[in-house]
């Protein structure tokens, strides 16, 4: 136990100074209304938690819509058009049917699926005798 009675991140010799996230929870913590630098620091970060949450909704709802085939696969960020073309290569589609779906080019589609280590799928066979 040290001199303050205090240990570990609780010493007042480890206390975030004011004008950041963690002297206004400390502010909080003790019932006391934050110094303005404190409430200007949270304001800051809340306001960045908040516009990060949307920019996910944002990415996530553009994912789906390309999934769906109303937005184009170049609409999406990379990591995002590799998932797209690695879940329609899991439905057994080939590059030419993923390619015309998202609206990207068979090199595009191949160089992608090559990158994530997948297989071409082979064209599907249609079973001319039961037609009738």
């Amino acid at each position: 136990m040290t001199g303050n009675g205090m240990r570990g991140k609780y010493r007042r010799d480890n206390l975030e100074p004011c004008g950041t996230p963690a002297a206004w929870r400390r502010h909080h913590a003790r019932g006391e209304y934050p110094c303005i630098p404190c409430a200007d620091a949270w304001n800051a970060r809340c306001h960045a938690y908040r516009a990060e949450r949307i920019q996910a909704r944002r990415r996530c709802a553009l994912y789906r819509d390309a999934l769906d085939g109303l937005e184009p696969a170049e609409a999406l960020a990379t990591r995002d058009r590799e998932n797209l073309i690695a879940e329609l290569h899991g439905r057994r589609w080939t590059d030419v049917e993923i390619g015309e779906y998202t609206r990207t080019t068979l090199y595009t589609v191949a160089r992608i699926r090559d990158r994530l280590g997948l297989s071409a799928n082979r064209p599907r066979r249609v079973d001319l005798g039961q037609v009738a």
